[in-house]
């Protein structure tokens, strides 16, 4: 249950972050639009619209998975959005003294060099997706880990509390490393540095 939540939230999130992000990056007019809106959801407290998704979206599972989604969504929107504009714009002259138009420059120059970007922002996103799960949870689950968690601590079961804690973490841990592995392909043309 808590895994549909988590894996439904941060799928559909961050695939409206990125597409929107770029949209925002492509045409002047929706960045004009959205922009500001995208600016004044940043800084809320995803925690403190949980009375909000109450009350717009009822108690269920689809508030549920849109409060995860949300959390996601702010997240990748602002990343994608901060990667377009710190594309050097070396490449972008470049591509266009060749002679490609800004539909080509867009899609194979700015888009290939903000995926390494991306990696990161998909991994705290990933990470943040659990917490949020908890979160959802409070908007009347009946089941999975997060409604677990409430009723251990509820009842002051220390046991149960710490077990969950490790299920939590070894998700959290296992779909940090399913992102970081199926993104590494995207990225093995970038160059990269260790310290």
């Amino acid at each position: 249950y808590s895994l549909t939540i988590i894996l439904g939230g941060y799928i559909a999130g961050s695939i409206a972050g990125i597409l929107v992000a770029l949209v925002m990056a492509y045409s002047v007019v929706v960045r004009e639009s959205i922009e500001p809106v995208v600016d004044t959801m940043r800084p809320v407290p995803i925690f403190a619209l949980i009375p909000l998704f109450l009350l717009w979206f009822g108690v269920g599972f689809g508030s549920q998975i849109g409060l995860v989604a949300f959390g996601c969504f702010v997240i990748l929107v602002v990343s994608t959005s901060e990667a377009v504009k710190n594309v050097p714009q070396i490449y972008v002259n470049a591509a266009r003294t060749l002679g490609a138009d800004r539909r080509r420059v867009f899609m194979t120059v700015v888009v290939p060099a903000i995926i390494p970007n991306l990696v990161g922002a998909m991994r705290v996103a990933a990470a943040q997706s659990f917490g949020l799960d908890v979160a959802a949870e409070f908007i009347g689950a009946q089941n999975g880990l997060g409604y677990l968690l409430i009723n251990s601590s509820s009842y002051l079961n220390t046991d149960g509390i710490i077990l969950i804690v490790i299920i939590y973490t070894v998700l959290a841990f296992l779909l940090d490393r399913l992102v970081a592995l199926s993104t590494g392909r995207l990225i093995r043309w970038a160059r990269r540095t260790r310290h």
